[in-house]
């Protein structure tokens, strides 16, 4: 996974073709290559973290990291992260966010309501 993630975040992965010269590349590239090096640093402790809220379910722990990194990346070339800050527990809110929100998305969909209790118009009760 971590070179998944690498290839991803220095840009192998996908180039961004609205990303030009005259439209400040530089600067976005030199963010993507800082938030790499943040990812880096990180990236084993967040993989530890979701293996816990995952309960050690190595397949979601992955993938609620990859989000976690996909969302702060976003955030970071946004400039919503202060330069100076803790990266890692801004990296950790993320994820930990990010799971509660599918958390709380299956808890909905998966509420159980049986067939009984429908009535014909489809609606509860």
């Amino acid at each position: 996974m971590p070179s998944e993630l690498g290839k991803l975040f220095s840009g192998k992965a996908r180039r961004d073709p609205s990303a030009s010269p005259a439209s400040g590349a530089p600067t976005v590239a030199k963010r993507r290559a800082a938030f790499e090096d943040i990812m880096r640093q990180h990236e084993a402790n967040l993989l530890r973290t979701a293996r816990r809220l995952c309960a050690g379910r190595e397949d979601q722990a992955q993938d609620l990291t990859q989000d976690a990194l996909i969302k702060g990346y976003a955030a970071y070339v946004d400039g919503r992260f202060e330069a100076g800050t803790n990266a890692r527990a801004w990296l950790t809110r993320i994820l930990t966010n990010t799971f509660i929100t599918e958390y709380n998305r299956k808890q909905k969909w998966e509420a159980s309501v049986d067939i009984d209790t429908l009535s014909a118009g489809g609606e509860a009760g």
